[in-house]
């Protein structure tokens, strides 16, 4: 460790004095409430904007779950069981019936093996281009 390292590279190394390392646990504490503060701050606003909309608030207050997790692959933000009514039976012009149905995660599989057959055009066509449709 170098001379005049900094009380955080000392708490760090474990060579700080008890008086750095109360002084840093301080630290971090404040800082922890400031930014629990920030989020509930801009949670509020959040809740204040949504407002506006009643249709909107009330569509994404039952869709999506009370706490989701910071990281999505820690789980989802839709709550349980919302989208299965989302589900609609349609006769193609061919007599074809099909289930129009939400993308599920456990449909990834299958999403990635029809994506791998399309051509490099096909993909950049289907993802980067805006939809036109045809009625």
């Amino acid at each position: 460790m170098r001379t005049g390292a900094s009380p955080t590279c000392r708490c760090t190394a474990g060579s700080a004095s008890a008086a750095a390392r109360t002084d840093m646990r301080q630290l971090v504490a404040d800082l922890e409430k400031e930014l629990e503060q920030a989020y509930r701050s801009a949670i509020d606003d959040l809740r204040d904007a949504i407002r506006l909309f009643p249709a909107l608030s009330a569509i994404l207050s039952e869709a999506l779950v009370e706490n989701p997790p910071v990281v999505l692959r820690d789980g989802g933000v839709i709550a349980d069981g919302y989208d299965d009514d989302w589900r609609e039976r349609h006769t193609l012009a061919d007599g074809a019936r099909i289930l129009l149905r939400p993308v599920h995660p456990s449909d990834s599989e299958r999403v990635a093996e029809g994506f791998a057959r399309l051509s490099p055009e096909s993909r950049y066509l289907r993802c980067l281009q805006a939809w036109t449709w045809r009625t």
